[in-house]
C-alpha cells in the first residue's frame, strides 16, 4: 500500500474539523511511536498531511479544494435574471425552431435524451446581453433549490470556435451545486457526484455537478444527502473522488467512489457507471 493510499484509510477513522481531519499516523509505530493518539493532522483544502509526532509529511496527488468560496457568506450568492433571450430547446417552439438547431444538434451529438432538455431546461441564447456573449452555446441553468430563480449557468460552445465552457461574470461556482435538490431525495437509489453539467445528463435526475475542483461549501451541501453518494470524477481525479468519499462517509453519509480509466469522463463511460450504481453496496466505504 503506498504512503498516499496509507493517509487516506487513516483520515477515513479520523476527525473532522472545519479546516482539517486528524487521524491516528499510520507512519509512527514504523518509526519507533506507539500509542493511539490522533497526531496526524490533514489540511481538506489542499490536501498536506503533517504528524507532529513522527514528522512524516506529503501530498495527495492532485487534491486540491476550489477556495473560489472561502471569503463569502451564504448570502452573497448571487442571483440573476433569466437571459431575456433565452429559448428552452424542451419546450415545443424551442424544440423546433431553427433557431435553436445548433445547441439541440449538439445536445444529439452529446447522446442527452430528449425528456431530459425539458427536465434540465437546456436552452440557447440568442444574443449578446448585459456586455456578455454567450451566442453558439448550449446553456446549462443552475436553479435555486426551488427553480424559483437562477444561480447562474454554464455556456457548452458547439461552434468549435470559442473557449469550451464560459460562466456569466458574477456567478460563484464555489457556492453552487448543479441539480443540489436530487440529494435531498430520500430512496436508497445513489446520486452522483461528478465535476460538469454534461457529466450529470446520462444521469439527469441522479447526479450533481460541482462545476470544476468541488468546494468546501459544496462539501458541506453533499454531508445533508438522504441517500447514497457515488462520486465519480474524470478519470484522473479519482484520488480527489476517494477522499470526498472519505470525508462524507466521516460525517455520516452513506458515500462511496468510482474509479474510470484515464482520460475518461462519466457521460463516455455511462454503462460502466450505471453498472456501478446498480451495485453501490460494492463502492460504499465500511
Amino acid at each position: 500500500m503506498s504512503r498516499q493510499s496509507r493517509v487516506l484509510e487513516a483520515i477515513r477513522d479520523g476527525t473532522v474539523g472545519t479546516r482539517s481531519i486528524r487521524a491516528v499516523c499510520p507512519f509512527c509505530e514504523r518509526k519507533g511511536y506507539t500509542g493511539r493518539k490522533k497526531n496526524l493532522d490533514f489540511d481538506k483544502a489542499r490536501g498536506w498531511w503533517l504528524c507532529w509526532r513522527c514528522n512524516s509529511r506529503g501530498k495527495i496527488d492532485g487534491w486540491e479544494i476550489s477556495n473560489e468560496a472561502a471569503n463569502l457568506e451564504p448570502s452573497e450568492v448571487t442571483t440573476f435574471d433569466p437571459p431575456k433571450s433565452f429559448i428552452s430547446i424542451g419546450t415545443e417552439h424551442g424544440a423546433k425552431s431553427f433557431l435553436t438547431y445548433g445547441s439541440r444538434t449538439y445536445a444529439e451529438k452529446r447522446g442527452i435524451a430528449k425528456p431530459v432538455w425539458s427536465a434540465a431546461k437546456l436552452g440557447q441564447l440568442m444574443r449578446s446581453e448585459d456586455g456578455q456573449d454567450f451566442t453558439g452555446r448550449l446553456i446549462v441553468p443552475i436553479l435555486s433549490m426551488d427553480e424559483d430563480f437562477w444561480l447562474g449557468w454554464v455556456g457548452r460552445d458547439f461552434t468549435g470556435q470559442q473557449e469550451s465552457y464560459k460562466y456569466p461574470i458574477g456567478m460563484n461556482r464555489g457556492r453552487v451545486l448543479y441539480n443540489q435538490r436530487a440529494l435531498y431525495v430520500k430512496t436508497d437509489v445513489p446520486v452522483l457526484g461528478v465535476e460538469g453539467t454534461l457529466d450529470t445528463m446520462p444521469f439527469f435526475p441522479n447526479a450533481v455537478a460541482f462545476l470544476g475542483t468541488f468546494s468546501q461549501p459544496q462539501i458541506d451541501m453533499m454531508k445533508d444527502a438522504r441517500r447514497p453518494v457515488l462520486v465519480v470524477l474524470d478519470g484522473d481525479a479519482w484520488r480527489k473522488a476517494e477522499v470526498l468519499a472519505w470525508l462524507l462517509h466521516a460525517d455520516g453519509v452513506r458515500a462511496g467512489s468510482y474509479r474510470l480509466a484515464p482520460k475518461m469522463d462519466p457521460d463516455e463511460c455511462v454503462e460502466e457507471v450505471l453498472y456501478a450504481m446498480e451495485n453501490i453496496g460494492k463502492h460504499l466505504i465500511r
